[in-house]
């Protein structure tokens, strides 16, 4: 889960995910599709509703939201899906296990 989180975030700050928002910003989903070390096609994904990443023990534990990855049986990301860049830059990942933590 770490690295679908420092993926999102590294492509976020890109400008280079897709997104879905509704419920007045309560529902989020974002993604990101990149190839895998075997170089199969799978997409990075990060899933926050009313910001549940909050409702766990924040005071002794690190946030944690809903992360993790998904390929289809074709091994092809979908036409027009954003594609992770591969541009190496640092940002600031506090929250290691939370998609849209700081």
């Amino acid at each position: 889960m770490l690295h679908a989180v420092a993926e999102l975030k590294s492509n976020r700050v890109m400008r280079n995910v897709d997104r879905i928002a509704c419920n007045n910003g309560k529902l989020t989903y974002e993604c990101v599709w990149g190839q895998s070390a075997e170089w199969t096609w799978v997409c990075a994904f990060g899933l926050d509703v009313y910001d549940w990443a909050r409702l766990g023990d924040t005071a002794n534990h690190s946030r944690q939201g809903c992360s993790g990855f998904y390929r289809r049986t074709d091994n092809n990301p979908p036409i027009a899906a954003s594609s992770a860049t591969r541009v190496v830059h640092t940002f600031e990942n506090v929250d290691r296990l939370d998609p849209f933590g700081g």
